[in-house]
């Protein structure tokens, strides 16, 4: 009971935060300009609430974490946002849901940065969206897209992949580069906001995916061979996280029997 009244408490402070970074933002980027301030800020909040949570981040393949490009990884936790907003480059922006948009200050400098939101529910709608938002990309600016389309919770396991991270790659002429993790459900598992106690965050990053050769016609192959791929990057680091936990275990093993041998 106290463990849920003290996540309770983490993610009211999630949510204070993300205003509160929100709001100055907003701002400060009627000073800076909307993209100055955009790039400065999304990687300050996900730092912040990183860093509130205390949580970790580990990242394997960071040479590959480069832009622009696609990135896409597994959705299994609402804070994913903050996992692959804290390792992504500066000039990053995100395809989110339209209804983002409305929150208070939040939908402001979301649009400061070129995030293309679309209406998640209407497929024609969501691709017209994505295609209008790409003719608006900045230059040289990423785009984060979770393929899974909404969180999963990880015992699900990884759900098929929609087809929107490969209009987007193809349309922008931009690379794909595929990323998985594990650790993040220890925070908050699937749809639930309620934020625990967690560990580590393992980030696997993959190498780049050229989609310039890509067809509509072999769509379903391609789509096949992306969720592959990121399925192996979650086993590695699933596994790196689970050698980390024998680690502790171990060393907590060799403390206890220190300690008793006194």
């Amino acid at each position: 009971m106290i463990d849920f009244f003290t996540g309770i408490l983490r993610t009211i402070g999630c949510f204070f935060l993300t205003f509160v970074v929100a709001f100055l933002a907003s701002a400060s980027g009627l000073f800076l300009g909307g993209q100055r301030a955009w790039e400065y800020w999304r990687g300050a909040w996900s730092r912040v609430h990183l860093f509130f949570l205390g949580a970790k981040v580990k990242v394997g393949g960071k040479e590959n974490l480069k832009g622009p490009a696609v990135f896409i990884m597994n959705h299994e936790s609402v804070i994913d946002l903050f996992t692959i907003g804290s390792i992504c480059p500066e000039k990053t922006t995100f395809i989110s849901k339209k209804e983002v948009a409305r929150f208070p200050f939040v939908g402001v400098i979301m649009r400061m940065g070129g995030c293309i939101f679309i209406d998640r529910s209407n497929t024609r709608s969501a691709i017209e969206s994505i295609r209008n938002g790409l003719k608006e990309r900045r230059e040289n600016y990423s785009i984060i897209v979770f393929p899974e389309g909404t969180r999963t919770a990880v015992e699900e396991g990884l759900k098929p992949f929609k087809r929107g991270c490969m209009h987007v790659s193809m349309e922008a002429g931009i690379p794909i580069v595929p990323i998985g993790h594990a650790g993040a459900a220890d925070y908050a598992n699937g749809k639930s906001i309620i934020m625990k106690r967690g560990g580590t965050v393992f980030v696997e990053v993959g190498e780049p995916i050229d989609t310039s050769k890509w067809t509509q016609d072999n769509a379903k192959s391609q789509m096949e061979f992306l969720h592959q791929t990121v399925k192996n990057l979650i086993e590695k680091a699933k596994l790196k996280k689970l050698n980390e936990e024998k680690e502790l275990e171990r060393n907590l093993n060799n403390n206890d029997f220190s300690t008793k041998s006194l």
